[in-house]
């Protein structure tokens, strides 16, 4: 699993560990937008994404593609 291989590698500590303390997600954009909207929706104006990936610049253009869009209308 890719979520929790970068995540114990990041911190260096067991993914249970730091899903205690700070949320985690893995799914599709569409997943993404739903699970995020709801920090939108309950006044979020600033969020920290990492993401899980080895080429952060591609999959950073596709989540400013396929999330950010979504996002900003529920932000409307």
């Amino acid at each position: 699993m890719r979520l929790r291989a970068s995540v114990e590698c990041y911190y260096d500590a067991p993914l249970e560990k730091i899903a205690s303390v700070q949320a985690l997600f893995a799914g599709t954009p569409r997943q993404a937008v739903d699970r995020l909207a709801g920090y939108v929706a309950a006044g979020a104006r600033h969020l920290v994404i990492r993401l899980a990936t080895d080429d952060h610049e591609a999959d950073l253009e596709e989540f400013a593609d396929d999330v950010l869009p979504f996002l900003r209308e529920e932000h409307r």
